[in-house]
């Protein structure tokens, strides 16, 4: 793999041995772009006791490729293990949709300052010639535009939602979180390259929004699992 001169940079929130949507699609980018001449530089998280996780994926994973993990402050995870013995259910949801008002675009964007200073270093260190985002969480979005416009670096986002999923965790939004939505939105898309989505109906929705460049890659079949 001497012969890997292109090096991305890969932020994704959701990663094996997690075993989520999330994770098999970034595993499948990751596994497949060497082929194409491109080294993933992987950021992501490390694991949560809410989700699943299968150990077996990370021999999937090509060994040239670099994965760095940085903790996330997930609320989630707080009140999955913590609060699980000190509050009763419907207290805990209570305080999982009030943080959710709170905590937007999503309950990750805690993470976004740890993911920017992580992607950083590694963007010094490495020396990608891309920045390559899959979201959601949606606020990885900015985190990449960021990197983006502080390197000169082209970004590539990859929808896997629509972006109007930021107003379906189970509360209402104001007025004003669906004008910054649309604000946010316009932002990243005015500052990304090219965007990738998983399917015709989102693709859509994002020309609409102005970008002019959207290709459609669902998430298909890997061979490799028969």
């Amino acid at each position: 793999m001497e012969s890997l001169k292109s090096r991305v940079l890969f932020l994704t929130y959701y990663f094996p041995p997690q075993a989520n949507p999330g994770a098999f699609r970034a595993l499948g980018f990751v596994k497949y772009l060497p082929r194409y001449g491109w080294l993933p530089i992987v950021l992501t998280t490390r694991g949560f006791a809410y989700i699943g996780e299968e150990p077996a994926l990370l021999e999937e994973i090509p060994p040239e490729v670099p994965v760095v993990r940085r903790f996330s402050p997930d609320h989630y995870a707080i009140l999955s293990r913590r609060g699980k013995r000190l509050l009763r259910e419907e207290h805990r949801k209570s305080g999982q949709r009030l943080l959710r008002w709170f905590l937007f675009p999503d309950s990750k964007v805690l993470w976004a300052p740890l993911a920017f200073q992580a992607a950083t270093h590694l963007i010094r260190y490495t020396r990608p010639q891309v920045i390559f985002a899959t979201i959601p969480p949606f606020s990885l979005a900015p985190v990449a535009v960021q990197l983006g416009h502080r390197f000169s670096l082209p970004v590539v986002m990859d929808f896997r939602d629509p972006w109007g999923r930021i107003g379906m965790q189970g509360i209402s939004f104001s007025p004003f979180h669906r004008w910054f939505s649309e604000q946010l939105l316009f932002r990243i898309l005015s500052r990304t390259r090219a965007v990738t989505a998983v399917n015709n109906a989102i693709a859509e929705e994002l020309r609409e929004k102005g970008h002019p460049c959207v290709r459609v890659l669902p998430h298909g079949f890997d061979p490799s699992y028969r």
